[in-house]
């Protein structure tokens, strides 16, 4: 599974998250707080789910070219 953003943005709202503690993370968006590696499996598993069901990655977790287009 390629990582891309995995631990950046938010598994329960899709949007960035901000660093509060070295490997503590928390989005302002939902308020929610976690630790840096669990909302990197969570959104992996989303990744997983996703390539399962539709043979394609969440948009939230999809790389982006410099002029912010999604790219599979």
């Amino acid at each position: 599974i390629n990582e891309y953003y995995t631990s950046k943005k938010c598994p329960v709202c899709e949007d960035f998250v901000g660093q509060v503690e070295i490997r503590r993370l928390y989005c302002t968006k939902c308020k929610t707080y976690m630790h840096r590696d669990v909302m990197a499996a969570h959104n992996m598993c989303n990744v997983t789910r996703s390539h399962l069901m539709n043979q394609t990655r969440p948009l939230y977790l999809q790389p982006v070219d410099k002029t912010k287009r999604y790219y599979p």
